[in-house]
Parts: structure tokens; C-alpha cells; sequence
């Protein structure tokens, strides 16, 4: 006969080491999906660019290993950043995956010395992302000089 555990102690330790865990992670869009004007205004960086490297990066400073993107900057929005900049993509579910040639419009942030990009945001493959970029367009010709 198999013994009988109870479930509560179970879930008890799984919520608990969800909530305590150090590592950032974005399992869930706990404020939603923001719209491009509000992601546009909360970003540090907004841009169209080109991912031409991609390299692994070892777990550190709090983080998981992930992937490291190397992004030529075809066209600046907002924010500043060299005309060649890295962006890392922590590997966990908050994950923001890109591919080698492929252009992106990016709503980057500052965190922890690291630039990243949302996956609850309204970043994308620039081909798919024609509505946020009229957007953006259009925040960008608005913003004071």
C-alpha cells in the first residue's frame, strides 16, 4: 500500500519557492500587455535593428544562462545606444527569442546593467509589427526635440 501525502504541504512549498525564488522571472504578464504608447514611454531604448551575432551567456548576477544578441541599429526612436549594442534574453519564460538576419522593432530596458526587451511587450519581427510602428512613428515626429 502506497502511503497518502497530502497536497496542501505540496503546493504550500511550490508557491513558496515560486515567490522566494532569486531569479527574475516573467512566467506570467502580471500588468498585461502594454500598448505601444505606454511601452514606448516606460522604454529606455525604442529602435528598429538587425541581429547579427548570437552568443551564450553563462547564469550570473542573479540570472539565468541565456542568449546574448548582437543588434545593429537601423533606426533610433528613442533612448541612446551605440549603432551596434547587445541584448540579453534570460533563459526562462520571460524569454524574448530572436534570430540571426531577422529585423526587430525593440522596446528595450535597463536592468541590472543589462539591456533587455519584454516578451509581454509589443516587440517583434519589424514584419509583423506594422500597427506598433505606425505608432511609434508617429510618438517619435510628437516628442520634443
Amino acid at each position: 500500500m502506497l502511503p497518502r501525502f497530502s497536497v496542501v504541504p505540496v503546493l504550500w512549498a511550490v508557491v513558496n519557492l515560486l515567490i522566494t525564488s532569486r531569479h527574475p522571472t516573467h512566467a506570467v504578464c502580471f500588468n498585461g500587455h502594454p500598448s505601444v504608447p505606454t511601452e514606448y514611454a516606460q522604454s529606455d531604448v525604442v529602435l528598429i535593428g538587425q541581429v547579427i551575432r548570437h552568443r551564450a551567456v553563462l547564469e550570473a548576477d542573479g540570472y539565468y544562462e541565456g542568449d546574448g544578441y548582437s543588434i545593429r541599429v537601423r533606426e533610433l526612436f528613442r533612448g541612446s545606444v551605440p549603432p551596434a549594442f547587445e541584448v540579453f534574453s534570460e533563459n526562462s519564460t520571460g524569454r524574448f527569442p530572436m534570430e540571426k538576419r531577422r529585423t526587430y522593432l525593440l522596446f528595450v530596458y535597463r536592468e541590472g546593467g543589462r539591456l533587455m526587451v519584454d516578451n509581454c511587450g509589443n516587440s517583434g519581427v519589424l514584419a509583423a509589427s506594422v500597427a506598433a510602428l505606425d505608432t511609434v512613428r508617429q510618438l517619435h515626429r510628437k516628442a520634443p526635440s
